[in-house]
């Protein structure tokens, strides 16, 4: 990435420890595992940040996603990086994309509020 310079940069976090499903069955799971699982996904997301900020620092894009309601928005690393002047958060549903799935009732849209994290021009 360093001696490329690529243009953007786009990534996601792991959904394992960050969903809203996990938050509720925490209680339920063996602590040791959950807490390697959020080890490892900590680790995934901190690096993908370290590679937005070269990103940011170089004059060059980044674009972050993931689940709107995941709990890894609130890590203290993901709001300083929204709370820099040149990165913006929004937030869409999946469904305004055409997104659908099927289940007993048959197709319709998913409405799955998804949210971004990425540099924007000031």
């Amino acid at each position: 990435l360093e001696q490329q310079g690529r243009i953007r940069c786009i990534g996601n976090a792991m959904c394992k420890a960050f969903s809203k499903l996990m938050a509720l069955c925490r209680n339920t799971r063996d602590e040791v595992k959950y807490q390697k699982l959020f080890q490892e996904s900590t680790d995934h997301v901190k690096f993908a940040f370290k590679l937005y900020e070269k990103q940011r620092e170089t004059g060059r894009y980044f674009l972050h996603e993931h689940l709107d309601g995941a709990t890894s928005w609130q890590l203290d690393f993901f709001k300083e990086l929204e709370s820099k002047e040149d990165v913006e958060r929004v937030r869409c549903d999946q469904c305004a994309f055409n997104q659908t799935s099927v289940d007993a009732g048959g197709e319709g849209f998913v409405l799955k509020t998804t949210g971004w994290l990425g540099t924007r021009h000031v």
